[in-house]
């Protein structure tokens, strides 16, 4: 058990980065979801009327009613890790969709982007959904009627997977990928059939998944869009991330800095910090340029980007 473990987190998980990671919680989560359920099973829960489904749904997935979704205000933060019981291809299909279009976000942004984009692309899609399930009037009446019910929540992962998907596609619109019996075709002409497609079923059922989906899309390029500007919406989660990382591990303390007068001054000398850094190899700086082309400058930790500093002084 421990080397089947081990060959997921040090060969898929470290391999492909973000997008392991992301699709290893999910994958992991969804079998969890399924002991759980087959432990209610063996236990006749199920048979009294508890049914498992219905707890998850209530505990992680995001409601469609405004209030309710206040009173359960974690779930903008778990809906996106789950998936229904029966849906294994609603997974399997999230997750190979993300991994295929996710590793070009990845080779051109970095894992940070990819985490970011996924994560962010899910609060916002969850946001979507809310907003125009509680406001335009035929969603609502749809939330008034799921109401006697016990009423209906968003779960999954497509929105965060579209948000990745035009990302990338708003980022790359002009690159090609084969797909089954309709060949190459760019990025963009994909992003806009998926989301014209979402658009044109919304009356044909599951109105809240494409609403989500939706939300996601926007995120997606909304993001790429400022960031060719020179604006990252991330900023705040890139800050937060940054900030935990120093708080759960922190590195050595620095050393004091002095500043000592140089005996030849005046003399064409200069003044220097004692303990100044050395000028780092052109070997060391070629290594870190490669890595910045692989996983993106976020991908670099402080020592390797210090070290380009330094090579830069």
């Amino acid at each position: 058990m421990s080397s089947i473990v081990d060959d997921i987190r040090y060969g898929f998980i470290r391999r492909h980065g973000a997008l392991g990671q992301i699709i290893a919680i999910n994958t992991g989560l969804f079998v969890l979801t399924l002991l759980l359920n087959l432990g209610f099973y063996l236990s006749g829960l199920t048979g009294q009327g508890i049914r498992f489904e219905i707890l998850l749904r209530n505990w992680v997935g995001l409601p469609s009613e405004g209030r309710v979704a206040l009173e359960r205000a974690w779930t903008l933060f778990t809906y996106q890790w789950f998936h229904s019981l029966g849906d294994l291809f609603h997974l399997l299909f999230n997750m190979l969709w993300l991994f295929w279009i996710g590793r070009l976000l990845r080779e051109y942004q970095g894992d940070r982007k990819v985490w970011s984009v996924f994560w962010l692309g899910s609060i916002g899609a969850g946001l979507f959904f809310l907003l125009l399930e509680n406001t335009v009037p035929v969603f609502r009446a749809e939330v008034a009627n799921a109401r006697a019910l016990g009423g209906m929540s968003l779960i999954g992962a497509s929105g965060g997977v579209t948000a990745v998907i035009v990302a990338t596609a708003t980022l790359l619109p002009e690159y090609g990928i084969g797909l089954l019996l309709f060949g190459v075709v760019r990025l963009k002409w994909l992003a806009l059939i998926m989301v014209a497609l979402d658009v044109l079923f919304l009356p044909a059922g599951n109105a809240g998944g494409r609403l989500a989906h939706l939300g996601g899309a926007l995120y997606g390029f909304l993001f790429i869009t400022y960031l060719k500007r020179g604006v990252n919406l991330a900023a705040p989660y890139d800050w937060l991330i940054d900030t935990a990382k120093e708080l759960l591990s922190p590195g050595p303390p620095k050393p004091k800095v002095r500043v000592v007068k140089n005996p030849n001054a005046g003399k064409g000398g200069t003044q220097r910090a004692a303990g100044a850094a050395p000028k780092p190899s052109q070997e060391e700086v070629d290594r870190i340029l490669e890595k910045i082309n692989r996983v993106g400058y976020d991908g670099l930790t402080k020592e390797e980007k210090q070290t380009l500093f330094n090579a830069s002084r």
